[in-house]
């Protein structure tokens, strides 16, 4: 009856130890910095208003489409415990131009910058899966192409930014691995014309205003490098 104590002290050190272990192999903990790099697709659906007002007429327009676009992003992510990181991440976006679209535009490119918050589902030794919620703003240019016909000669726009999704990071070894990212991007952007010069000469006498606002929902699916120090 003496051994006892000691007995349950070398089981508890035992437990101890292997809990010890299972920790210091957790993909994600406290105190970790996570850099990822991805390149991804997102696809959206797009609906734009214009306001016109000119001459004593008001004229607004509601038009929906869809566009898609390459993204590549960097990312840095904080532990603040074992399962919640926050983090930053900025995204350049090259939108494709749709066939019937080329004679009009020549670009449309985009930046955004977002913090994340990320709760961590799976932590285990090489996979770290979570949850992430980001908000942000973001900011598009328009370049059209030159034609006596087009009179707008570039547009700019800034807005609001949010996204939410699942993200799988994928390790090889302590450090390097591959991610795998799946998220639903929403944006509301204000769109500001500018005109060519025949136009504002034109209307340089006319009290006018043109508003648009743009809104994009859709998908974002990315993988690239992920980096854990």
């Amino acid at each position: 009856m003496k051994k006892t104590p000691f007995y349950l002290a070398t089981i508890m050190l035992f437990i101890l130890s292997i809990t010890s272990i299972k920790t210091n192999a957790q993909a994600f903990q406290k105190g970790n910095w996570n850099i990822d790099v991805e390149l991804g697709l997102g696809i959206y659906a797009t609906e734009t208003t214009s306001k016109i007002s000119a001459f004593g007429f008001n004229f607004t327009e509601t038009d929906k489409d869809g566009t898609a676009s390459s993204i590549f992003r960097i990312g840095a992510e904080y532990g603040i415990s074992n399962k919640f990181g926050i983090g930053l991440k900025i995204g350049a976006n090259n939108y494709f131009i749709a066939e019937e679209d080329r004679d009009t535009l020549k670009s449309v490119k985009s930046t955004d910058f977002a913090i994340h918050c990320n709760y961590h589902l799976l932590n285990a030794d090489k996979n770290d899966l979570f949850l992430t919620l980001g908000l942000g703003v973001t900011s598009a240019n328009w370049e059209y192409q030159t034609d006596p016909a087009i009179i707008i000669e570039s547009a700019s726009g800034k807005g609001g930014y949010f996204t939410f999704g699942v993200t799988d990071r994928v390790f090889f070894s302590d450090h390097v691995g591959i991610l795998f990212s799946l998220n639903f991007p929403f944006m509301s952007i204000n769109v500001e014309p500018e005109l060519v010069d025949s136009a504002n000469n034109f209307l340089s006498g006319v009290d006018y205003t043109w508003e648009m606002d743009m809104k994009l929902r859709g998908v974002y699916l990315g993988t690239g490098l992920a980096l854990k120090f």
